[in-house]
């Protein structure tokens, strides 16, 4: 350094490299984002990005560059305020007769959805496999007589071959076409025990803010002797339909569920928003047969509030 330097030189060589570094890492971040994503630039005047399923798309295809990536299948969210109707008492009561309490109206919900990579860019890049689990536990936490049990867990492990799609329809595109096999059980055993088998086919379509996800299944025959619930499908349905719209920061999702030849099913409403970072406050309502298998051919009407981690197009 010279012996003539000025004040501000002498700060710019004492200047720490990680900071400089740090100056230009959103440069860098931009430059590695993966094919798809957007990544804003702060100083620029532009339109805010509008989320999207290919957007997400896209962040998962980057994540399984590492083969045991876990990665969101559906909403994760914990309802620690939640009511609803009617409490299905009668397969405990079967179950456990010596038992008098009965059910509270007021629990818990929350599940937890997960899927990793089983196998990558089949069928020529255009398909990958994937296994999934998801956990729906509804939690009698405030039921102090019988030491707060967990009314029901649904185990819900499945497997599928997922096709990258650009079929076009009506201004928007099918992005993804799945073909899989879903189990679905509580765990239980005797007259509480209840699970099924369904092979499904699975399309996911999006219209900018907009996403409709449609599955329709053939459940698997089982031998009439282990069948905990034959009659599954008749409020169970064979099909169903999720809508989603991302408006500014919130989310609105419509689930609907139905059994054209008895008519029944069941619909659920969602709405999330912005908490902090990746936790998002969380507004459900239920309607309908099958929010739990122990309730598969019990009606219950139920209204939750929480948080939620990650949704449909986050």
């Amino acid at each position: 350094m010279p012996p003539t330097a000025t004040l501000a030189e002498v700060r710019q060589s004492c200047q720490p490299t990680d900071v400089a570094q740090a100056e230009s890492a959103p440069a860098v971040a931009a430059e590695a984002a993966p094919e798809g994503v957007t990544v804003p630039d702060e100083d620029a005047d532009a339109e805010p990005v509008v989320a999207s399923t290919s957007s997400r798309l896209a962040g998962e295809w980057a994540a399984y560059d590492n083969p045991y990536a876990l990665t969101l299948n559906r909403p994760s969210y914990l309802l620690l305020g939640r009511q609803f109707s009617t409490p299905n008492s009668a397969p405990f009561q079967a179950a456990f007769p010596e038992v008098s309490s009965t059910l509270h109206r007021d629990e818990a919900k929350f599940q937890i959805s997960l899927k990793v990579p089983l196998a990558l860019n089949l069928f020529d890049g255009q398909a990958d496999l994937i296994a999934g689990y998801t956990n729906r536990s509804f939690w009698q936490v405030f039921n102090k007589e019988v030491s707060s049990p967990f009314r029901e867990t649904n185990h819900e492990p499945e497997v599928w071959m997922r096709w990258r799609s650009d079929l076009s329809l009506l201004g928007g595109r099918f992005r993804v076409i799945s073909l899989g096999f879903n189990h679905q059980s509580n765990g239980q055993a005797g007259p509480l025990s209840r699970s099924w088998n369904r092979v499904f086919l699975e399309s996911l379509y999006e219209r900018g803010p907009f996403a409709l996800n449609a599955r329709v299944w053939q459940r698997l025959s089982e031998d009439a002797a282990k069948d905990d619930n034959p009659d599954i499908v008749d409020f169970m349905g064979r099909f169903e339909l999720t809508g989603i719209y991302r408006q500014g920061e919130s989310e609105f999702s419509a689930m609907f569920r139905r059994n054209l030849s008895t008519r029944k099913g069941a619909y659920q409403l969602d709405w999330s928003y912005p908490l902090y970072k990746n936790l998002r406050g969380y507004l459900q309502w239920f309607d309908g047969y099958g929010e739990s298998l122990i309730d598969y051919n019990h009606r219950t009407r139920s209204l939750g509030i929480g948080v939620q981690l990650g949704g449909w197009l986050l």
